[in-house]
């Protein structure tokens, strides 16, 4: 591992005989941009980075897999004689006298093989080729590249074809009957807007020619058209997947575009029993909740894209969607047990042993009780139908259904981790009845990844999420046309989901109204760690006639509140002035009297009584008309203005000081006189 140099008296370590493991390990860490460096410090180096080498990339013509010639040869007519060289060898007359294989041409041959077979014994990992057509050729050189591939067996198992040219002049799909060893083939074609007819013949024609490929387990036919709508469709791709499955191929993997959906192309797909993942991108004709179910439904697929790309404004699935089940009969036994007139304390205070309870509405509610396995009529309450399954209940519900459950209070088992506030709702969901599967549907979908465009046909089947996609973990969901009914329906799925402990963590939502109900079963789901909403709306729902008169009514009331406020302290002060003029005239005469003799005398005490007789004479309550008159003014200026409470209140004060600076100096005035 090292080696001591005596001169420089260092240990000098051996870096070449490091454990390949460990330069393995340490080579998956490093980024692709610095792995030729590393492969270029020693052979060892370079032994522990081939095991990253997986996948090669080279263009569609060239040195890579075709023959070179001498110089002077014209280039196609090396190629004929590779191409010549194959097909003789080819033949089993040829093979059992010792013939070279393609890759090795004969001696006398003045041509070079390709270089694809060199480069795949230096890099033995590989087992993924892809090809660039990106340059109009003969199609000789197009069938020779393919051939040589074709001969580099059993290596290659996986092949990728990126066609730009595909648009004009597609690739010629009979030349890849022969790679009978693929087991991934992906086609990527890149279409103009403006596809050509006879281009669309040639592919649509030679499609049919891979359906020798049976041992294929992914197969991608996409077109990339530089826009979402699907310029053409293609009618062999169904014809396609029909022949695969029919010759025994064991499909685990459809990416499909340009793709019509109607009853025929689904009953091909949903042959395909052995699909994990398919993603569909389509346009649809004649095809309805159905199809959609037909493929939902498939026995080990996980993953469904189902993107529309048409343009119909009504949508991809036509219908009325699928049928309502009816609410099953209550129990008969459960019935008789219980009567209608009794509550729900009533029936649980009976006895564990039947199998459904009555509320106090003399709603009958079906839930299996722990007491209820040996009563009477349990197994037709608590079992469910044929072809239906019953999925359990949220943990949280569980927890607080059991400690409400025992002895009808706080109970010892109660958890201090549940708050009262989250076992209300959750006891409220363990007393209703568990949801079962429809009656068109058979079992619960295995898929954990779908991408959904919806329609109104398609709108029920939201509702029922949680018992059609228990282990669904990622949704999206885009809709074409009106939405309104499916808001309800997926914020009902979504709520009930909650409600059953779903692994649903990822959600991407298109096109939808932010309502309060929306919010709500978002917030509900226990295992939620990513929310994406795009092209979201908060829709302000028009007030009735009467609620938009009181709301515009409000600012007046206020207004007069404020003015009576202010209206008080004038109020009391004209009631203290009536008062004071009421008074009779044998307490005035006191009151002087008692003046004028700590004053001036009987004479002080007689001009003393005189403003009393003359008040006397005087109109009663003057004052008091006075100051409801200045408090009925400023009533009706608060009103017209509309102004605050606090504005009203200081005008109030001011009038109010005015009005009792003025009776003041009245006073004072009849005192002199």
């Amino acid at each position: 591992m090292a080696r001591y140099d005596r001169a420089t008296r260092i240990l000098d370590p051996e870096w070449a005989s490091l454990p390949l493991e460990l330069l393995h390990e340490v080579a998956g860490r490093l980024p692709s941009s610095q792995l030729c460096c590393f492969a270029l410090v020693c052979r060892s180096w370079r032994q522990a980075t081939l095991p990253l080498v997986t996948t090669l990339h080279a263009p569609m013509t060239s040195e890579v897999t075709l023959p070179t010639g001498p110089p002077g040869m014209q280039r196609l007519e090396v190629v004929r004689r590779y191409l010549s060289n194959i097909k003789s060898t080819n033949t089993p007359s040829n093979n059992s006298s010792g013939a070279l294989p393609p890759s090795q041409p004969s001696p006398s041959s003045p041509t070079s093989p390709p270089l694809l077979p060199s480069l795949l014994k230096r890099f033995p990992f590989v087992r993924t080729l892809g090809l660039h057509r990106s340059s109009l050729q003969h199609p000789a050189f197009e069938a020779a590249a393919l051939q040589s591939v074709a001969a580099c067996q059993p290596q290659v198992t996986q092949l990728h074809l990126y066609d730009t040219l595909a648009w004009d002049f597609p690739q010629q799909l009979p030349n890849l009957a022969g790679m009978t060893q693929l087991v991934t083939l992906k086609l990527w074609g890149l279409g103009a807007p403006g596809l050509d007819v006879s281009a669309q013949w040639s592919y649509s024609r030679g499609l049919m020619a891979l359906s020798s490929l049976t041992r294929l387990q992914e197969l991608t036919l996409r077109w990339l058209f530089g826009r979402q709508e699907v310029v053409w469709t293609c009618p062999t791709t169904p014809r396609l997947v029909r022949a695969l499955t029919d010759g025994g191929c064991r499909l685990r993997s459809l990416d499909l575009n340009a793709f019509l959906l109607d009853p025929g192309a689904a009953a091909s797909l949903a042959r395909v029993s052995s699909l994990r993942s398919l993603s569909l991108y389509f346009d649809a004709e004649a095809a309805g909740w159905e199809q959609a179910a037909s493929l939902m439904s498939l026995p080990e697929l996980t993953r469904l894209i189902l993107s529309y790309e048409g343009d119909a404004m009504a949508g991809p699935w036509v219908g009325d969607g699928p049928p309502a089940d009816e609410p099953p009969p209550p129990p008969a036994a459960a019935a008789a047990a219980v009567p209608p007139n009794l509550g729900a304390g009533a029936a649980a205070a009976g006895g564990g042993g039947g199998a459904g309870a009555v509320g106090g509405d003399g709603h009958q509610h079906n839930h299996a009780t722990p007491g209820a396995a040996n009563g009477a009529g349990s197994s037709s309450a608590a079992a469910p139908s044929s072809g239906s399954s019953a999925l359990p209940l949220h943990p949280l519900t569980s927890a607080a259904a059991g400690t409400t459950s025992s002895g009808g209070g706080s109970s010892g088992n109660h958890n201090p981790h549940i708050s009262a506030a989250a076992a209300a709702p959750a006891a409220a969901s363990s007393s209703t009845p568990r949801r079962r599967l429809p009656s068109w549907a058979a079992r619960p979908y295995s898929l954990q990844y779908l991408s959904l465009t919806t329609s109104p046909a398609l709108h029920p089947l939201l509702g029922r999420m949680d018992v059609l996609l228990p282990h669904l973990t990622y949704l999206s969901l885009s809709s074409v046309g009106e939405f309104g009914s499916g808001q309800k329906e997926l914020e009902a799925g979504l709520m009930a989901m909650a409600q059953a402990g779903s692994r649903l963590s990822r959600i991407k939502l298109f096109c939808m109204e932010l309502r309060p109900e929306l919010l709500a079963s978002l917030t509900a789901l226990p295992c939620l760690q990513e929310l994406m909403l795009f092209n979201v709306w908060v829709a302000l729902e028009p007030q009735p006639p009467a609620a938009a008169a009181a709301a515009a009514a409000l600012p007046l009331q206020a207004a007069a509140a404020a003015a009576a406020a202010a209206a008080l302290p004038l109020q009391a002060a004209a009631a203290a002035a009536a008062a004071a003029n009421q008074q009779p005239p044998q307490h005035q005469q006191q009151q002087a009297a008692a003046a004028g003799g700590a004053g001036a005398g009987p004479a002080a005490a007689q001009a003393a009584v005189q403003p009393g007789e003359q008040q006397q004479h005087q109109q009663p309550g003057a004052h008091a008309n006075a100051a409801l008159a200045a408090a009925a003014a400023l009533l009706a200026d608060a009103m017209a203005a509309g102004g605050s409470e606090s504005e009203g209140s200081g005008e109030g004060g001011d009038d109010m000081l005015t009005s009792s600076s003025e009776g003041g100096d009245g006073e004072e005035q009849g005192d002199d006189d």
